[in-house]
């Protein structure tokens, strides 16, 4: 079986929580690695490409257990960044669905924010602190 849906969109938009509640059906089927990114190898930095599944055999394997699942599918978020994704899917599988995920930025910031805390980073910022440190370094940055 080949994908016929795919989920993308924003960081902590709930793409992953999604993926897992599909998965509890038993005629959807998704791959393990729930990110393969293969249709943004086109797009990703270098020093992303070894996350990236990005031989068309290699992606396509991950879907081989899926068998007499009606619905196939694969959660890659970082495709709604990428330029290329929409069409290359359109191209490869035309007759998929693609499904987007979104949230407020500010909530994302704020989840964001969260969870670097609980990791371990930043521990001594507050959120208006790290947005103020993060405007500048994106002024003195390439990503303005």
């Amino acid at each position: 079986m080949e994908p016929n849906f795919f989920i993308i969109g924003a960081p902590k938009s709930g793409t992953t929580n999604m993926s897992y509640y599909l998965m509890q059906h038993p005629q959807v089927f998704m791959p393990e690695n729930l990110e393969p990114y293969y249709f943004a190898r086109l797009d990703v930095p270098q020093n992303y490409k070894r996350e990236i599944i990005s031989d068309e055999k290699k992606y396509l394997n991950l879907f081989k257990n899926a068998k007499n699942c009606k619905v196939v599918g694969e959660s890659s978020p970082v495709y709604l960044y990428c330029p290329h994704s929409a069409l290359e899917i359109k191209n490869r599988f035309p007759n998929s669905k693609i499904i987007i995920s979104l949230r407020n930025p500010i909530e994302i910031a704020y989840s964001e924010y969260f969870s670097l805390k609980f990791m371990g980073f930043d521990q001594n910022r507050s959120f208006d602190e790290l947005l103020d440190s993060s405007e500048e370094q994106l002024t003195r940055n390439e990503f303005h």
